[in-house]
Protein backbone atom coordinates (compact mmCIF):
# COMPACT_ATOMS: atom_id res chain seq x y z
CA UNK A 1 0.00 0.00 0.00
CA UNK A 2 2.71 2.32 0.81
CA UNK A 3 4.54 1.38 -2.50
CA UNK A 4 1.19 2.64 -4.64
CA UNK A 5 1.18 6.35 -2.38
CA UNK A 6 5.24 6.42 -3.00
CA UNK A 7 4.70 5.93 -7.04
CA UNK A 8 1.37 7.89 -6.91
CA UNK A 9 3.35 10.91 -5.25
CA UNK A 10 6.08 10.33 -7.53
CA UNK A 11 3.87 10.84 -10.60
CA UNK A 12 2.24 13.43 -9.31
CA UNK A 13 5.90 15.61 -8.80
CA UNK A 14 6.88 14.72 -12.05
CA UNK A 15 4.25 15.86 -13.68
CA UNK A 16 4.58 19.66 -11.74
CA UNK A 17 8.23 19.65 -12.40
CA UNK A 18 7.26 18.96 -16.59
CA UNK A 19 4.85 21.57 -16.14
CA UNK A 20 6.79 24.17 -14.22
CA UNK A 21 9.97 23.45 -16.71
CA UNK A 22 7.58 24.12 -19.92
CA UNK A 23 6.21 27.03 -18.39
CA UNK A 24 9.37 28.45 -17.81
CA UNK A 25 10.10 27.12 -21.58
CA UNK A 26 7.88 29.38 -22.94
CA UNK A 27 8.36 32.38 -20.89
CA UNK A 28 12.09 32.38 -22.51
CA UNK A 29 10.66 31.25 -25.92
CA UNK A 30 8.06 33.56 -26.59
CA UNK A 31 7.64 37.16 -25.29
CA UNK A 32 4.11 38.53 -23.48
CA UNK A 33 1.47 39.95 -25.94
CA UNK A 34 0.74 43.41 -24.91
CA UNK A 35 -2.99 43.80 -23.84
CA UNK A 36 -4.74 45.44 -26.38
CA UNK A 37 -5.39 48.91 -25.81
CA UNK A 38 -7.93 51.74 -27.56
CA UNK A 39 -7.03 54.34 -29.55
CA UNK A 40 -7.65 57.78 -28.74
CA UNK A 41 -9.16 59.35 -31.77
CA UNK A 42 -6.21 61.39 -32.34
CA UNK A 43 -4.64 58.07 -32.95
CA UNK A 44 -7.67 56.68 -34.68
CA UNK A 45 -8.02 59.77 -37.27
CA UNK A 46 -3.82 59.45 -37.72
CA UNK A 47 -4.27 55.80 -38.58
CA UNK A 48 -6.72 55.72 -40.87
CA UNK A 49 -4.46 58.51 -42.89
CA UNK A 50 -1.61 56.12 -42.48
CA UNK A 51 -3.92 53.29 -43.82
CA UNK A 52 -4.91 55.31 -46.72
CA UNK A 53 -1.75 56.18 -47.89
CA UNK A 54 -0.55 52.88 -47.47
CA UNK A 55 -3.42 51.36 -49.79
CA UNK A 56 -3.06 54.35 -52.48
CA UNK A 57 0.93 52.40 -52.68
CA UNK A 58 -0.22 49.05 -52.85
CA UNK A 59 -2.82 49.71 -55.39
CA UNK A 60 0.26 51.54 -57.13
CA UNK A 61 1.93 48.84 -57.14
CA UNK A 62 5.06 50.50 -55.13
CA UNK A 63 6.41 47.82 -53.21
CA UNK A 64 9.40 49.68 -51.29
CA UNK A 65 7.06 52.07 -49.98
CA UNK A 66 4.05 50.16 -49.20
CA UNK A 67 6.62 47.80 -47.28
CA UNK A 68 8.10 50.93 -45.87
CA UNK A 69 4.49 52.20 -44.27
CA UNK A 70 4.01 49.22 -43.36
CA UNK A 71 6.39 49.10 -40.76
CA UNK A 72 6.09 52.30 -39.73
CA UNK A 73 2.18 51.64 -38.82
CA UNK A 74 3.88 48.62 -37.13
CA UNK A 75 5.86 50.62 -34.84
CA UNK A 76 3.72 53.64 -34.44
CA UNK A 77 0.66 51.78 -33.11
CA UNK A 78 1.88 49.27 -30.52
CA UNK A 79 -1.71 49.16 -28.81
CA UNK A 80 -3.04 47.32 -31.85
CA UNK A 81 0.05 45.63 -33.48
CA UNK A 82 -0.51 42.14 -32.13
CA UNK A 83 -4.21 42.21 -32.93
CA UNK A 84 -5.66 43.23 -35.80
CA UNK A 85 -2.96 45.29 -37.45
CA UNK A 86 -1.11 42.57 -38.24
CA UNK A 87 -3.70 41.00 -40.05
CA UNK A 88 -4.68 43.78 -41.72
CA UNK A 89 -1.04 44.35 -42.89
CA UNK A 90 -1.25 40.81 -43.78
CA UNK A 91 -4.22 41.19 -45.76
CA UNK A 92 -2.15 44.32 -47.71
CA UNK A 93 0.90 42.24 -48.31
CA UNK A 94 -1.23 39.37 -49.92
CA UNK A 95 -2.94 42.13 -52.00
CA UNK A 96 0.19 43.60 -52.89
CA UNK A 97 1.32 39.90 -54.73
CA UNK A 98 -1.93 40.07 -56.30
CA UNK A 99 -3.29 37.57 -53.98
CA UNK A 100 -6.79 38.74 -53.72
CA UNK A 101 -8.74 35.35 -52.11
CA UNK A 102 -5.85 35.34 -50.02
CA UNK A 103 -6.24 39.04 -48.93
CA UNK A 104 -10.17 38.36 -48.59
CA UNK A 105 -9.86 36.08 -46.00
CA UNK A 106 -7.80 37.81 -43.69
CA UNK A 107 -9.76 41.05 -43.99
CA UNK A 108 -12.33 38.48 -43.46
CA UNK A 109 -11.05 37.59 -40.20
CA UNK A 110 -10.40 41.15 -39.07
CA UNK A 111 -14.06 41.71 -39.14
CA UNK A 112 -15.07 38.25 -37.62
CA UNK A 113 -12.13 39.07 -34.98
CA UNK A 114 -12.47 42.56 -33.76
CA UNK A 115 -15.92 44.00 -35.15
CA UNK A 116 -15.07 47.04 -33.44
CA UNK A 117 -11.99 47.90 -34.50
CA UNK A 118 -10.62 50.96 -36.25
CA UNK A 119 -9.53 49.09 -39.58
CA UNK A 120 -13.50 47.82 -39.49
CA UNK A 121 -14.58 50.07 -42.18
CA UNK A 122 -10.53 49.96 -44.24
CA UNK A 123 -10.88 46.37 -44.22
CA UNK A 124 -14.83 45.94 -45.38
CA UNK A 125 -13.91 48.57 -48.26
CA UNK A 126 -11.37 46.08 -49.53
CA UNK A 127 -13.25 43.18 -49.32
CA UNK A 128 -15.59 45.29 -51.92
CA UNK A 129 -13.09 46.21 -53.95
CA UNK A 130 -11.59 42.63 -54.23
CA UNK A 131 -15.43 41.41 -54.94
CA UNK A 132 -15.78 43.96 -57.59
CA UNK A 133 -12.53 42.95 -59.22
CA UNK A 134 -13.95 39.55 -59.42
CA UNK A 135 -17.88 40.11 -60.46
CA UNK A 136 -17.36 43.22 -62.15
CA UNK A 137 -14.30 43.92 -63.72
CA UNK A 138 -13.94 39.93 -64.78
CA UNK A 139 -10.86 39.10 -62.78
CA UNK A 140 -9.91 35.25 -63.14
CA UNK A 141 -8.94 32.80 -60.67
CA UNK A 142 -6.16 30.49 -61.26
CA UNK A 143 -6.64 26.99 -60.89
CA UNK A 144 -3.98 24.29 -59.70
CA UNK A 145 -1.63 26.64 -61.10
CA UNK A 146 -2.25 26.63 -64.48
CA UNK A 147 -5.94 26.98 -65.56
CA UNK A 148 -8.13 30.32 -65.61
CA UNK A 149 -11.41 30.70 -64.31
CA UNK A 150 -13.99 32.74 -63.66
CA UNK A 151 -14.23 34.52 -60.24
CA UNK A 152 -17.46 34.88 -59.93
CA UNK A 153 -18.45 32.23 -57.29
CA UNK A 154 -15.45 33.83 -55.82
CA UNK A 155 -16.29 37.34 -55.65
CA UNK A 156 -20.10 36.78 -54.70
CA UNK A 157 -19.05 35.03 -51.71
CA UNK A 158 -17.13 38.38 -50.98
CA UNK A 159 -19.77 40.49 -51.76
CA UNK A 160 -21.75 38.89 -49.75
CA UNK A 161 -19.68 39.23 -46.28
CA UNK A 162 -19.60 42.77 -47.03
CA UNK A 163 -23.74 43.03 -47.97
CA UNK A 164 -23.85 40.78 -44.37
CA UNK A 165 -21.93 43.42 -42.27
CA UNK A 166 -22.91 46.53 -43.89
CA UNK A 167 -26.69 45.51 -44.08
CA UNK A 168 -29.31 46.49 -46.43
CA UNK A 169 -30.52 50.03 -44.61
CA UNK A 170 -28.37 52.74 -46.40
CA UNK A 171 -29.89 53.40 -49.46
CA UNK A 172 -26.11 55.23 -50.30
CA UNK A 173 -24.14 52.00 -48.38
CA UNK A 174 -21.68 49.35 -49.42
CA UNK A 175 -24.37 46.92 -48.38
CA UNK A 176 -26.91 47.33 -50.44
CA UNK A 177 -24.49 48.10 -53.42
CA UNK A 178 -23.13 44.69 -52.91
CA UNK A 179 -26.60 43.17 -53.17
CA UNK A 180 -27.16 45.22 -56.74
CA UNK A 181 -23.96 43.78 -57.94
CA UNK A 182 -24.74 40.03 -56.74
CA UNK A 183 -28.54 40.26 -58.62
CA UNK A 184 -26.96 41.93 -61.53
CA UNK A 185 -24.93 39.39 -62.36
CA UNK A 186 -26.99 36.18 -61.32
CA UNK A 187 -28.85 38.21 -63.81
CA UNK A 188 -26.57 38.31 -66.87
CA UNK A 189 -25.68 34.47 -66.04
CA UNK A 190 -29.26 33.46 -66.25
CA UNK A 191 -29.60 32.28 -62.74
CA UNK A 192 -32.98 33.72 -62.38
CA UNK A 193 -34.15 31.83 -59.08
CA UNK A 194 -30.57 33.11 -56.93
CA UNK A 195 -31.59 36.70 -58.55
CA UNK A 196 -35.06 36.04 -57.18
CA UNK A 197 -33.82 35.33 -54.17
CA UNK A 198 -31.69 38.17 -53.84
CA UNK A 199 -34.50 40.46 -55.05
CA UNK A 200 -36.60 39.02 -52.41
CA UNK A 201 -34.27 39.64 -49.85
CA UNK A 202 -33.86 43.20 -50.88
CA UNK A 203 -37.75 43.54 -50.52
CA UNK A 204 -37.80 42.79 -46.84
CA UNK A 205 -35.58 45.78 -46.17
CA UNK A 206 -37.10 48.07 -48.83
CA UNK A 207 -41.08 47.70 -49.42
CA UNK A 208 -41.84 50.83 -50.75
CA UNK A 209 -39.89 53.84 -53.13
CA UNK A 210 -38.04 53.49 -55.63
CA UNK A 211 -36.20 50.11 -54.41
CA UNK A 212 -39.06 48.41 -53.56
CA UNK A 213 -40.81 48.92 -56.96
CA UNK A 214 -37.78 47.35 -58.12
CA UNK A 215 -37.24 44.78 -55.76
CA UNK A 216 -40.94 43.97 -56.39
CA UNK A 217 -40.41 44.14 -60.31
CA UNK A 218 -37.06 42.15 -60.24
CA UNK A 219 -38.97 39.42 -58.47
CA UNK A 220 -41.58 39.22 -60.98
CA UNK A 221 -39.11 39.52 -63.59
CA UNK A 222 -36.68 36.35 -61.99
CA UNK A 223 -39.48 34.59 -61.77
CA UNK A 224 -40.74 34.41 -65.28
CA UNK A 225 -37.15 34.49 -66.74
CA UNK A 226 -36.65 30.92 -65.08
CA UNK A 227 -39.63 29.62 -67.07
CA UNK A 228 -38.72 31.41 -70.07
CA UNK A 229 -34.97 30.23 -70.28
CA UNK A 230 -36.45 27.04 -71.44
CA UNK A 231 -36.46 26.07 -75.08
CA UNK A 232 -39.90 27.99 -76.38
CA UNK A 233 -40.90 24.74 -78.18
CA UNK A 234 -40.76 22.70 -74.74
CA UNK A 235 -41.72 25.41 -72.24
CA UNK A 236 -45.35 23.97 -71.56
CA UNK A 237 -43.68 20.67 -70.76
CA UNK A 238 -42.22 22.41 -67.58
CA UNK A 239 -43.32 23.61 -64.19
CA UNK A 240 -45.75 26.11 -64.25
CA UNK A 241 -45.17 27.88 -60.78
CA UNK A 242 -42.78 30.15 -61.59
CA UNK A 243 -45.26 31.65 -64.12
CA UNK A 244 -48.01 31.61 -61.48
CA UNK A 245 -45.69 33.69 -59.34
CA UNK A 246 -44.13 36.18 -61.38
CA UNK A 247 -48.36 36.84 -62.58
CA UNK A 248 -48.85 37.59 -58.54
CA UNK A 249 -45.91 39.58 -58.40
CA UNK A 250 -47.15 41.76 -61.76
CA UNK A 251 -50.31 42.13 -60.37
CA UNK A 252 -49.30 42.92 -56.85
CA UNK A 253 -47.40 45.84 -58.51
CA UNK A 254 -50.32 46.48 -60.52
CA UNK A 255 -51.76 47.46 -57.47
CA UNK A 256 -49.45 49.05 -55.39
CA UNK A 257 -47.73 51.28 -58.31
CA UNK A 258 -50.67 51.67 -60.66
CA UNK A 259 -49.78 54.83 -62.29
CA UNK A 260 -45.60 53.85 -62.68
CA UNK A 261 -43.76 54.42 -65.81
CA UNK A 262 -43.60 50.46 -65.99
CA UNK A 263 -47.42 49.74 -65.82
CA UNK A 264 -47.78 48.89 -70.18
CA UNK A 265 -44.99 46.81 -69.54
CA UNK A 266 -46.05 44.59 -66.59
CA UNK A 267 -49.33 44.71 -67.86
CA UNK A 268 -48.39 43.20 -71.58
CA UNK A 269 -46.22 40.66 -68.98
CA UNK A 270 -49.31 39.44 -67.32
CA UNK A 271 -51.05 38.68 -70.33
CA UNK A 272 -48.01 36.92 -72.03
CA UNK A 273 -48.46 34.51 -68.66
CA UNK A 274 -51.95 33.99 -68.45
CA UNK A 275 -51.13 32.62 -72.53
CA UNK A 276 -48.43 30.67 -71.25
CA UNK A 277 -50.78 29.10 -68.47
CA UNK A 278 -53.63 28.68 -71.25
CA UNK A 279 -51.08 26.56 -73.44
CA UNK A 280 -49.96 24.61 -70.71
CA UNK A 281 -53.40 23.42 -69.83
CA UNK A 282 -54.48 23.09 -73.45
CA UNK A 283 -51.40 20.74 -74.07
CA UNK A 284 -52.60 18.50 -70.98
CA UNK A 285 -56.43 18.50 -72.84
CA UNK A 286 -53.89 17.38 -76.09
CA UNK A 287 -52.31 14.43 -74.05
CA UNK A 288 -55.54 13.54 -73.18
CA UNK A 289 -56.99 13.92 -76.35
CA UNK A 290 -54.08 11.23 -77.81
CA UNK A 291 -54.01 8.66 -75.39
CA UNK A 292 -57.95 8.04 -75.79
CA UNK A 293 -59.56 9.78 -72.89
CA UNK A 294 -61.94 11.99 -74.82
CA UNK A 295 -64.03 12.87 -71.39
CA UNK A 296 -60.80 13.73 -69.50
CA UNK A 297 -59.75 15.98 -72.64
CA UNK A 298 -63.05 17.66 -72.95
CA UNK A 299 -62.84 18.91 -69.54
CA UNK A 300 -59.66 20.44 -69.74
CA UNK A 301 -61.03 22.12 -73.17
CA UNK A 302 -63.88 23.51 -71.67
CA UNK A 303 -61.59 24.92 -68.40
CA UNK A 304 -59.05 27.04 -71.02
CA UNK A 305 -61.93 28.48 -72.53
CA UNK A 306 -63.87 29.24 -69.00
CA UNK A 307 -60.48 30.74 -67.53
CA UNK A 308 -58.92 32.11 -70.63
CA UNK A 309 -61.40 33.06 -73.13
CA UNK A 310 -59.78 35.72 -74.94
CA UNK A 311 -56.63 33.18 -75.63
CA UNK A 312 -55.15 31.71 -78.21
CA UNK A 313 -55.61 28.28 -76.51
CA UNK A 314 -59.25 28.82 -76.06
CA UNK A 315 -59.56 29.74 -79.95
CA UNK A 316 -57.73 26.40 -80.21
CA UNK A 317 -59.56 24.69 -77.97
CA UNK A 318 -63.29 25.59 -79.40
CA UNK A 319 -62.11 24.49 -82.76
CA UNK A 320 -60.96 21.02 -81.38
CA UNK A 321 -64.33 20.39 -79.81
CA UNK A 322 -66.07 21.56 -82.80
CA UNK A 323 -64.32 19.28 -84.68
CA UNK A 324 -67.02 16.67 -86.15
CA UNK A 325 -66.01 12.85 -84.49
CA UNK A 326 -64.64 10.62 -86.63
Amino acid sequence: MMTKRWILHGLLAGLLVSQVSCASWMGKKHKAIPLRKSLTRTQTELLLKDVDTLQKQVDAGQKRAARSSINAIMAQYPQIAQYELKDFVKAEKYLLKGKFSRSAKVYQKVLEDYPESELRMPSVERLFKIGTAYVVDGRKKVLLGLFMISGDETGIKILEIVSEAEGLEDPNGLGLKCAMIIVDNYEKRKLYEDAYLKWLEISTVWEDGELGRQALLGMADSKRASYNVNPPERRHLFDGSSLKAAKTYYEKYLTLFPDDAKEQYVTDAVHEINEQIAYKEYSVAQFYDRTGQKQAATIYYNMVIETWPQSEAAQMARETLNQPEN
